[in-house]
C-alpha cells in the first residue's frame, strides 16, 4: 500500500496546468446576459403586440354589441308595427278605402264519381 501512498503524494506536487476558467465564465456570462436580454426584449415587445390586440378586439366586441342591441331594437318596432297593421281595426278600415265588398255565402261543387272504362 505504501506505493499507492508514494504516487498520490508524487501526483499531488506536480504542478497543475492553469486554466483560463475566468476568461471562459467571463465569455459565457457576457454571452448569457446578451441572450437574456433579447430574450427579455422580444417578450416584451410580443406582450405589447398581444396586449394591444386584445384591446382592439375589445372595441371591435363593443361596438357589435352596441349594433346588435340596435338591431333589437329595431326588430321589436317592426314588430309592433306588424301586428298594429293586422289588428281588426285597421283591417276593416282598409276595406272600405280599397273598394273591397263582403263575400257572400260560398258554394262547393259536388264532385260525382266518372266511371270509365278503359278498352
Amino acid at each position: 500500500m505504501s506505493k499507492f501512498f508514494h504516487l498520490a503524494k508524487a501526483m499531488s506536487r506536480q504542478p497543475k496546468p492553469k486554466i483560463k476558467s475566468a476568461k471562459l465564465i467571463k465569455f459565457n456570462v457576457q454571452v448569457l446576459n446578451s441572450v437574456i436580454l433579447t430574450l427579455v426584449i422580444f417578450l416584451g415587445v410580443t406582450y405589447l403586440v398581444q396586449i394591444n390586440g386584445l384591446v382592439s378586439q375589445g372595441y371591435q366586441i363593443k361596438d357589435l354589441e352596441v349594433e346588435i342591441s340596435q338591431l333589437q331594437q329595431a326588430a321589436d318596432d317592426l314588430r309592433l308595427e306588424s301586428l298594429g297593421l293586422q289588428s281588426m281595426d285597421n283591417v276593416q278600415g282598409k276595406i272600405s278605402q280599397l273598394n273591397m265588398v263582403e263575400a257572400g255565402p260560398v258554394e262547393y261543387l259536388q264532385v260525382t264519381p266518372l266511371v270509365a272504362v278503359a278498352r
